[in-house]
């Protein structure tokens, strides 16, 4: 694997990767934000006074703020709330961070327990095993040589490196946790019950100097008082609970519960004369629990000590999800995914000719009936899944991931490359289609945000490959993942996954097939929860629609300025100019999701010109300033923000969300 260095001290670049949750809209990225801030550190590139004091008014806001707040599907049943934080926010995280960035690193290598928390400030980091593979290899034209600082907004994974795991599969795969399992043989698995939601946060300080010594300092300024001031402002104010999503907040949260690992080892030896690591040992991943012990009397005598120490910290167990296991130590899940590692790796290899290594033409592929295969396939995944007891969500993201990497494999392959430009492509086709079908499938059984950003990939890499190839073997390929898109949206919207991350993100990846096969209004208002009660009446919306930040700049980028949508966009026009005509300056000034939208709708390409000095002029009005000074609005139009509007960058962006990781 290839590595990159990128530059320790570039403090800003925690806006690329600490600040964000995971699960956005794919072309929500901070990029712009990124690069201006990078700007301004050099005297060469500060911009003028009127155009610093309009930003300054918001990403230097000094008061609280509010969240951009919105939910994905966490499965089947539930979802999760995640917060985006205003710029200000954002800003300060990355100052904190140049700060105190090894005070963060000391404070979170205390804990023996916790398995996943960062160690030191990143330098270099691995690119992924299939990274290459998301770059259009057949280009017309020369290399073309990056800019420094290119290579890092592109790969960038993390500000810190951490121990020591970043999946916890990885956990339960490891030679460590085969080695705890030789001494034990009892496990009880439990997790603090809504944990970010309960976190109290001057707890913080609690953590950093002992309780007492916090509360009777809490007036004076401290390390531990500038990290709690600024998640109280990033939450409006609210000292129950921390916004769930952004890697900043799993470090805070990682400080406090590294100290009550301490404390529960101190309390276990000093009260029940237990030594760690020998008499039982304990895990700690997120806020997951694992403790090993040599029999169930021990194992609940540790776990009242350990409820002991959380209640401490105003934390709770979820005692009805506390398990208690014999070894061996392995779920059905991980049988399950051995299987679907199986299943999918037998299959390749049955699609390819035994003697493939030596063929230099792409008849190393079987000629197969795509159809036949996928069923056949379909329906060993659908007995592995019932065998073993589990969920398809559970097993979804991983069997899409090996069908992905293998994919990938064939499609380095020279000869497959060559196929593509000789046009000679029939069996290549039907690999395609089952694939395509298998996927689809798979995807379909559980829509989440995961799910979504692997199918994307798969999408746009056969996209990308069809640039190069004849007419008949493109529309194949783009019409079976029109087909299935089409599908698969009339499916999310049967659902209630309306106007739904997994739903923007699928539409964002799709762009390129709807060139080729245009959907109708009616469609698309629909999937929207938009109406219109006739042709000639205007787009209006449904009662009850969720219709935000993401949705309108989603839309707006997936239907661009096309004629046969004019109505939509005049829709999101008027739709964006009330939101900003029912807040008052403060109202703008203090919401994420109003300071975000502003920037957006004024650097969008697609929003008329009109449009842009209507807004402009009424938010200036609000905020009591003069809105003659145009080259503000000529700067900020002329940039991109929060979301990109480039349409030719979605393999570089999910390069990156690839390295990333959520937790």
């Amino acid at each position: 694997m290839g590595k990159i260095k990128i530059d320790k001290h570039d403090h800003l670049r925690v806006v690329l990767t600490e600040t964000l949750p995971y699960e956005v809209p794919i072309n929500f990225l901070n990029e712009g934000v990124y690069h201006y801030l990078k700007s301004q550190e050099l005297s060469s590139s500060k911009v003028n006074k009127p155009i610093a004091d309009f930003i300054n008014k918001f990403f230097n806001y000094d008061g609280y703020t509010k969240p951009y707040n919105y939910r994905i599907h966490k499965n089947s049943k539930s979802k999760r709330l995640l917060s985006v934080p205003h710029p200000s926010v954002q800003l300060e995280i990355s100052n904190v961070y140049r700060d105190y960035d090894s005070l963060i690193t000391e404070l979170c290598s205390r804990s023996p327990i916790s398995l996943r928390a960062p160690s030191r400030v990143a330098s270099r980091f691995y690119e992924k095993e299939f990274v290459n593979y998301s770059e259009p290899e057949t280009r017309e034209g020369v290399e073309v040589e990056r800019e420094g600082f290119e290579n890092e907004t592109n790969f960038a994974s993390s500000y810190f490196t951490y121990k020591k795991y970043n999946f916890l599969y990885k956990f339960y795969d490891s030679y460590e946790s085969h080695r705890i399992e030789k001494k034990f043989e009892h496990l009880t698995r439990f997790d603090i019950s809504k944990c970010f939601h309960n976190i109290f946060v001057p707890s913080f300080g609690w953590a950093v100097k002992g309780r007492e010594f916090a509360k009777r300092y809490s007036d004076y300024f401290s390390v531990e008082s500038k990290f709690e001031s600024l998640m109280l402002k990033a939450n409006e104010n609210e000292d129950s609970g921390i916004i769930i999503g952004p890697e900043f907040s799993r470090i805070f949260a990682e400080v406090i519960l590294q100290r009550i690992d301490l404390s529960i080892i101190d309390k276990v030896k000093n009260k029940l004369k237990l030594r760690f690591d020998s008499d039982y040992t304990i895990r700690r991943y997120v806020d997951d629990y694992f403790l090993y012990t040599k029999n169930l009397v021990t194992a609940k005598k540790i776990l009242d000590v350990v409820l002991a120490e959380l209640e401490d910290f105003k934390l709770f167990v979820n005692e009805s999800k506390t398990e208690f296991v014999e070894v061996p130590f392995i779920t059905g899940l991980t049988i399950a995914k051995m299987d679907a590692k199986d299943l999918v790796s037998d299959t390749f290899k049955n699609l390819l000719k035994d003697d493939h290594d030596k063929n230099e033409n792409v008849s190393f592929i079987k000629s197969i009936n795509s159809s036949r295969e996928a069923n056949r396939f379909i329906k060993n995944l659908k007995r592995l899944v019932k065998d073993n007891g589990v969920s398809y969500e559970s097993l979804s993201g991983y069997t899409l991931g090996e069908i992905r990497r293998k994919l990938y494999r064939i499609l380095e392959d020279e000869s497959v490359k060559s196929s593509i430009t000789e046009n000679k492509t029939d069996q290549l086709l039907k690999l395609l289609l089952f694939v395509l079908e298998v996927s689809f499938f798979i995807y379909s059984m559980d829509i989440r945000v995961r799910t979504t950003y692997i199918i994307t990939q798969i999408v746009v890499r056969l996209n990308t490959i069809t640039e190069v190839s004849h007419a008949s073997f493109k529309d194949n390929v783009r019409k079976k993942i029109y087909d299935e898109s089409v599908l698969l949206l009339s499916k999310m919207k049967d659902k209630g996954k309306a106007n739904s991350i997994e739903t923007l993100n699928l539409l964002v990846s799709i762009r390129t097939n709807f060139d080729d096969y245009p959907i109708s209004e009616g469609q698309l208002i629909d999937l929207f929860d938009l109406e219109r009660t006739d042709k000639d009446d205007p787009i209006v919306k449904k009662d009850g629609a969720q219709l935000g930040y993401f949705q309108l700049m989603v839309l707006s980028s997936f239907i661009e300025d096309k004629e046969e949508h004019k109505d939509i966009n005049a829709f999101i026009e008027n739709e964006i100019s009330r939101l900003f005509s029912v807040r008052d300056g403060e109202q703008i000034r203090n919401s994420t999701e109003m300071t975000c939208l502003m920037f957006d709708s004024l650097a969008n390409p697609y929003f008329s010109k009109d449009f842009k000095q209507s807004l402009f002029t009424d938010i200036c009005s609000k905020l009591e300033l003069l809105p003659s000074v145009d080259l503000v609005l000529e700067f900020i139009k002329n940039r991109e923000w929060f979301f990109t509007w480039q349409r030719d960058n979605l393999a570089q962006i999910l390069m990156k969300k690839e390295l990333r990781s959520p937790y």
